[in-house]
This record gives C-alpha cells, structure tokens and sequence, in this order.
C-alpha cells in the first residue's frame, strides 16, 4: 500500500494544455481518479493541467496556478539536454 505517483517521460508529452473541471460531476471525488477520458490527479480546485502522452493516454494534475504549471511542463518536455527519467 502506498501513494500512487504518475511516472511520464518528459520525451513521451505530446500535448500540454490548461484545463477546468468539475471534480464531483467530472470525478465523483477528489483525490486520484479516472473516468473515461482520462486520469486525474487532484486534492482541490477546479483547473489544472491536462497532459498527453505519445500514447495517447490522457492525465490531468490540478494545480492553483494552471497556466505556470503548463509553462514549465512545456519547457521541460521541449529541453533536449535533460537526462532521461529513470
């Protein structure tokens, strides 16, 4: 038993956007959820950042500041000189 931790390769982001939800109507909850578009990881708020893999599996992450939490997703993903997750 343990706490769940989203693992993505920064080289497998395809899509990067900003995102409002309803976490009851959209989730039925808070916390880490899924419905069938998508898996969210969440404790408040109603926005966040809705990532998409080369997969195109789709993650959702909340955040109280979406837009620079997108920034800087799409700074990391877009670097060619960081090291691989491992």
């Amino acid at each position: 038993m343990g706490i769940k931790v989203l693992k993505l390769r920064t080289d497998a982001i395809t899509g990067v956007e900003t995102h409002e939800f309803a976490p009851l109507k959209d989730f039925g909850g808070y916390g880490i959820r899924f419905n069938s578009e998508m898996k969210a990881y969440y404790l408040r708020g109603t926005r966040g950042v809705k990532l998409t893999d080369s997969n195109g599996k789709k993650y959702l992450i909340g955040s109280d500041n979406a837009e620079r939490l997108a920034t800087v997703i799409n700074y990391v993903a877009s670097a060619k000189n960081f090291p691989e997750m491992v």
